[in-house]
């Protein structure tokens, strides 16, 4: 079996570290557009495209598309959990991919220190879902 196709053991620190930093390279990505006075952000034609110019967004929900995938296989996969999450936010909402990815990406990197402190990830899950449940009971949906 040839060494790209063997599967491998990504034990939890490294794989917690590794997820982590492809949620924050696809945030820092979208950070940009994000508020009042969004900016712009440059982002590199696939090779098979015949216009070598890169494309200019300022839609964070376009930029995490426009990601295809980044190196480091378990950065990839946080970078497309969160790509995932965004996209669909974009096709039924159509706003909101930025605040939504600095929320994520908050939210996310301050579980996995309260996780690595020895917090309860169950209490932590339960916790999350009744502070989802009383945002959504204040916006009287």
């Amino acid at each position: 079996m040839s060494k790209r196709l063997q599967q491998r053991i990504v034990f939890q620190p490294r794989a917690h570290d590794r997820l982590q930093r492809g949620v924050n390279k696809l945030v820092e990505a979208i950070r940009p557009t994000l508020g009042p006075q969004p900016r712009t952000v440059a982002i590199a034609r696939h090779r098979t495209h015949h216009d070598q110019t890169p494309e200019i967004l300022d839609n964070g929900g376009l930029i995490a598309r426009r990601i295809i995938a980044l190196p480091d296989r378990d950065e990839d996969m946080g970078a497309m959990l969160l790509r995932h999450l965004l996209w669909r936010l974009h096709e039924e909402v159509g706003d909101g991919t930025a605040t939504a990815a600095v929320l994520f990406q908050s939210i996310f990197n301050q579980g996995l220190l309260y996780l690595a402190q020895g917090g309860n990830a169950m209490g932590l899950s339960r916790s999350l879902q009744e502070g989802l449940r009383l945002i959504l009971d204040s916006l009287d949906f």
